[in-house]
Formats: structure tokens, C-alpha cells, sequence
């Protein structure tokens, strides 16, 4: 049992009764820790914590991230969330979304299904009306391709339409392709208009996408990609658009926010924080969130049960092959 809240003698009757309903032990009882800078495994939280989380009141920097029917990859946003400048919201309706500073389309299961979404909400309208103003807006893999002009889609993936407008407010065009690309990479920023100061800095994070992108504005170049066999894309390939004045961007990399040095830079062009924030990493915060959860397990559980408990499973695995 995990994140009960309260006194913890509380729940005494309730481990009988599940020791005497379930047939098995109740090996221990985690409380809540509250401030956790773990990834969420299931977008159901994302709602919960626009809802509840307090303390981004205040910030300066407003993100706003549209929540996607099918999003996906959410968590690459949680560096955002770490930066004391940054109040990050997720919507899902045109009334949430406000004016912003940033309006960031995330990654999606399904890139045309959510695409009709944006129109049909009206939240697509809101985009391109904010796009006019001083507002930045990013797209993250499948929120890149619906910022460019056009989706094709020759092989009638994710839709029976073989062509579909999109947002128009990058200069590119997407085509699907059966091939699906996964794989870790490492960029190169030949560009640095985003986030000035990083050019020629190395990014880390991963591609999960169908479809090609064709851009004339790049500004990585992934100097390793380690391909599927099956995918005809080149190892060294170009990624990323954005308009002259960078203010409107996107890219295939999920994990870019995880790149302090990236992240910062960033956030430095709207004014509000500087490169050299002594926050710790956003790789810092989870590791000593992972130290305080392990901590709290260790103090709560009965590990020498535990232990137990597994040795007999692998022996009886052991037997029976």
C-alpha cells in the first residue's frame, strides 16, 4: 500500500482485513512524500495535478501544454515543472488556455486523430490566433508535424484520409511511412536562435515517431542514431523548423527539456531567469527524489520478508523449469 496520508495506526484493520481476504501478507505501508520528481506513469494524473498542485502559483514563466486526447511523453515536461520561474499548466479547452507565454503541442499516440481534435475544440483557432501575438509556441514530435502545412499519408496510417492540413505555421510537410522510428540520440544544436548560447551543444534524448519531415530551417543535426534496420532515414540526419524569429519552433527530440544547459538558455530569451541557475539538474532532482523513496521504502517495508519471499519464488521457478 502506498501514498496513505495521516496516521499510519490508523490502517491497522485495513492490513488484517487484506491479509485475510487476500490470503497473503501485508509487507509494509508507504506514506505519502510529498514533492517527488518522478515521472507519472499514466496521463489520468495530469488532470489531478492541474487541478491541485499550489505551488506554481506565483511563477512567472506560464507554459501551457496542450493535453492531447492521446498524448504522449508527457513527462517531458517534468524539467519545466523543477524551474522556480516556470508555472506549467495542461488543457484541454480553449478556456483554460489563456495568454500564455509558451504553448507547447506535445507528443501523441495518434498524430491526425488528435489534429482533428485541436479543430474541432477550437483549441487549433486559439493556437494560430496566439501565434499572431508575442506568444511562443513549440511542438514536441507529433505536435511538430501538425505545426507544419501538410500531413501526407500514402499508406493510410492512423486515418483513410491520404492528405491533411494541418496548422501552417511552420514551413514544412510531413509524410508517413510504415517504418516506425525508435531510437536513443544525440544532437547537435547548428542553429542556436532558440535558446542563443548553445550552438554547437550536444542534446541527448530519443525518437518514437512514423513519418519524415522535410525542413528548410533545421537546427539539430543528430550525429548518432542508432536506426532500425528497417528505416531508410540517415544516421546523420537534419531535424526541427522555426519561424525567423524563433518564436515558434518545434522538433522530433522528447527528452530536449532534460537538457539543463538547452532548458535554461531558453528560458533565459523571455527574461526571467538566467543560464547559471543553481536549481539542481532535472537528472539531480529525480536522482534524490529516487534516494527519498527508497529511503521511505526501506523504513516502511519488511525488506528481511521480502527477501524472503522472493528467494522462495525463484527456487520454486528454479524447480519447475
Amino acid at each position: 500500500m502506498n501514498k496513505f496520508r495521516g496516521d499510519m495506526s490508523l490502517f491497522d484493520h485495513g492490513v488484517e482485513f487484506l491479509e485475510e481476504r487476500g490470503k497473503v501478507p501485508v509487507l509494509g505501508l508507504l506514506p505519502w512524500i510529498p514533492m517527488l520528481t518522478l515521472p507519472e506513469e499514466d496521463a489520468a494524473t495530469i488532470e489531478h495535478q492541474a487541478c491541485i498542485d499550489s505551488s506554481n502559483q506565483g511563477k512567472q514563466i506560464e507554459i501551457v501544454v496542450v493535453h492531447f486526447p492521446q498524448i504522449a511523453n508527457f513527462d517531458d515536461f517534468d524539467p519545466l515543472n523543477v524551474e522556480s520561474s516556470v508555472r506549467l499548466r495542461f488543457v484541454q479547452t480553449p478556456d483554460e488556455i489563456g495568454c500564455p507565454d509558451v504553448l507547447i503541442l506535445p507528443g501523441t499516440k495518434n498524430t491526425l486523430s488528435d489534429l482533428q481534435w485541436l479543430e474541432e475544440t477550437g483549441i487549433a483557432d486559439i493556437v494560430k490566433c496566439l501565434s499572431s501575438r508575442e506568444v511562443s509556441i513549440v511542438g514536441i514530435c507529433g505536435g511538430y508535424q501538425m505545426l507544419g502545412r501538410q500531413i501526407h499519408n500514402p499508406h493510410r496510417l492512423e486515418s483513410k484520409s491520404e492528405s491533411i492540413q494541418s496548422l501552417n505555421l511552420l514551413d514544412v510537410e510531413t509524410t508517413f511511412k510504415v517504418e516506425k522510428m525508435t531510437t536513443q540520440v544525440q544532437a547537435v544544436i547548428t542553429d542556436d536562435s532558440i535558446a542563443p548560447g548553445t550552438l554547437g551543444e550536444t542534446l541527448t534524448g530519443y525518437e518514437i515517431h512514423i513519418g519524415h519531415t522535410e525542413t528548410s530551417t533545421a537546427w539539430l543535426s543528430h550525429k548518432t542514431c542508432e536506426t532500425n534496420s528497417s528505416n531508410d532515414q540517415e544516421p546523420n540526419h537534419l531535424d526541427g523548423a522555426q519561424s525567423e524569429d524563433g518564436r515558434i519552433w518545434g522538433c522530433y527530440l522528447h527528452g530536449l527539456f532534460h537538457n539543463d544547459l538547452f532548458r535554461r538558455y531558453w528560458l533565459a530569451t523571455f527574461g526571467l531567469v538566467t543560464p547559471d541557475s543553481s536549481q539542481p539538474s532535472s537528472h539531480e532532482a529525480a536522482v534524490q527524489s529516487l534516494e527519498r523513496l527508497a529511503d521511505v521504502f526501506e523504513t516502511h517495508v519488511d525488506l528481511d520478508n521480502l527477501w524472503t519471499k522472493l528467494q522462495q519464488k525463484d527456487q520454486e521457478t528454479h524447480h519447475a523449469g
